[in-house]
């Protein structure tokens, strides 16, 4: 899966070909998160799914998190999965480009995972954000 500007793509490499795209569009300009260290947009997360930050609009408070899902033949899909909401645009502003951690949740060891946001090492400031059970716990297996 490719990211590249505000299309959304699926390339079979064997076969040298893409496979599906999807244009991420609203009302207002859309502008997907980079998070650093190492740099990239799409976030694979410790159950292996694909997500995506997205947020529209020239001044947003808003933001999503996208799961990405890319079916057997190649086909991609993203299903809204959480909203962060800000009170002014520059506080939104500093969870569009920063670290990300998944930390499991060892204490209750229930396979949910907390998604923590920070800012890096070089930008003044402490902020960061702490999203708990991003990845929900999972059903116990009998």
């Amino acid at each position: 899966v490719i990211l590249q500007g505000a299309n959304l793509l699926c390339f079979d490499v064997p076969a040298r070909r893409f496979i599906d795209g999807a244009r991420l569009s609203g009302d207002a300009p859309v502008e997907v998160a980079e998070f650093r260290r190492p740099d990239h947009r799409l976030v694979r997360s410790p159950d292996d799914q694909l997500w995506l930050y997205a947020a529209t609009g020239e001044a947003p408070t808003e933001a999503t998190f996208y799961e990405v899902a890319v079916s057997p033949e190649g086909e991609l899909s993203l299903r809204p999965h959480l909203t962060l909401a800000a009170d002014e645009p520059e506080r939104l502003r500093r969870t569009l480009d920063v670290v990300k951690a998944f930390v499991p949740d060892l204490a209750n060891g229930d396979g949910s995972c907390d998604l923590f946001l920070g800012v890096p090492m070089r930008v003044p400031g402490t902020d960061a954000r702490l999203v708990p059970d991003f990845i929900p716990p999972r059903d116990p297996i009998d």
